[in-house]
C-alpha cells in the first residue's frame, strides 16, 4: 500500500489530503487538512479517520516556504510514520497547451509552468513556490 500527500495551495492557505492506495490506480482519501499561512503561529485544521484536530506548527513562513514544508512534513511523518509518503500531488492551476494531465514535476516542467504565472497570477505562483520547497525539503520524493 502506497501513501500520497496532495497539495493545494492559494495565497494564504494549503489544502492537503493523505490518500491510500494498493498500487492498482484507485486510491482512497484518509485524511486531509487546511494549513493556515496568515497567522503565527500556523494553524493546522487535520481531520484523520473521523478526529478532527488543530495544531499549531512551529515555524517561519519565509520567502520559499522550506520551513514551513519541513515542520508540516514532520508534523504527518509523526502521525503516519517515518517516510510516510511514496509521492506528492499538486494541484496547479494552469498546464497551458502542455499540461492536460498529471505529469512528474522537473526543472523543465516547472519552468513551463511558471511561464504560465501570467494566466492565473494568484494561484500559479503559490502551487510553484510549494512545488519548489518540497523540492527542497524531500528532494528524491516524486511530486
Amino acid at each position: 500500500m502506497s501513501r500520497i500527500l496532495t497539495f493545494n495551495a492559494g495565497s494564504s492557505t494549503i489544502k492537503l489530503g493523505v490518500f491510500e492506495g494498493g498500487g492498482n490506480g484507485d486510491a482512497t482519501q484518509v485524511a486531509g487538512g487546511v494549513l493556515d499561512l496568515r497567522v503565527s503561529p500556523l494553524q493546522l485544521k487535520f481531520n484523520h479517520g473521523g478526529v478532527r484536530e488543530a495544531s499549531a506548527l512551529d515555524a517561519a513562513i519565509g520567502d520559499d516556504l522550506s520551513g514551513v514544508i519541513d515542520a508540516l512534513l514532520a508534523w504527518l511523518e509523526a502521525r503516519f510514520g517515518g517516510e510516510a509518503f511514496a509521492a506528492v500531488g499538486h494541484r496547479i492551476v494552469h498546464g497551458g497547451m502542455d499540461f492536460d494531465a498529471p505529469v512528474l514535476l522537473d526543472d523543465a516542467v516547472i519552468e513551463k509552468l511558471d511561464a504560465l504565472s501570467p494566466l492565473a497570477p494568484l494561484h500559479q505562483p503559490s502551487g510553484l513556490k510549494l512545488v519548489r520547497a518540497m523540492q527542497r525539503t524531500r528532494p528524491g520524493l516524486p511530486q
